[in-house]
């Protein structure tokens, strides 16, 4: 017999009775508890409680878009979403179209970027160093929140980006690319 307790599973030992496994399925939403038998007893066990996973709301992660500022000629690029593996060619494909069009300064706005991984890192600094040995396009950086900041720091390459300052570019109305 099941002591009731606060937790579901309370009263219940590392090995229950197929009885008390019953009672615990009873009372337990749907997929909350996932019981199969013990490889050598064949007896049912718990495998992992799953009541924290049942509580949470997945959503599926949106992809990285772009908003593309131009003024003058210059350009900021402004990467909306996680900069990573998956977003970084969308970040590149921009940028190629924007040097493409013939702009002359290319601003990559870290602020909206939830999310940096090596692909970005690596997006930033190839983009510094092949416009850097072009010398007619300038490319700078507005730097990102403290955690997408942070890779730069990790990585010691915070030096070889130039990060301006975002009160030093004029803010014009943005055009939403996808």
């Amino acid at each position: 017999m099941i002591r009731l307790g606060a937790h579901p599973l309370a009263g219940i030992g590392a090995r229950g009775t197929r009885r008390e496994w019953q009672e615990v399925r009873r009372r337990l939403p749907a997929r909350a508890v996932s019981i199969h038998a013990a490889p050598t007893t064949q007896e049912p066990r718990i495998a992992a409680p799953d009541l924290i996973r049942e509580r949470i709301a997945f959503r599926p992660i949106a992809p990285l878009t772009c908003d593309v500022e131009p003024h003058r000629d210059g350009v900021r690029i402004i990467p909306i979403g996680e900069l990573d593996m998956n977003g970084a060619p969308i970040a590149d494909a921009r940028l190629s179209e924007v040097r493409a069009a013939g702009f002359r300064r290319l601003i990559l706005d870290l602020r909206r970027v939830t999310f940096i991984d090596v692909a970005g890192l690596r997006l930033v600094l190839g983009w510094t160093d092949a416009l850097l040995a072009d010398g007619e396009v300038a490319f700078e950086v507005i730097p990102g929140p403290p955690h997408v900041q942070r890779i730069f720091a990790l990585t010691a390459t915070a030096d070889g980006v130039a990060f301006v300052d975002a009160g030093d570019v004029r803010r014009p109305r943005a055009l939403r690319v996808a």
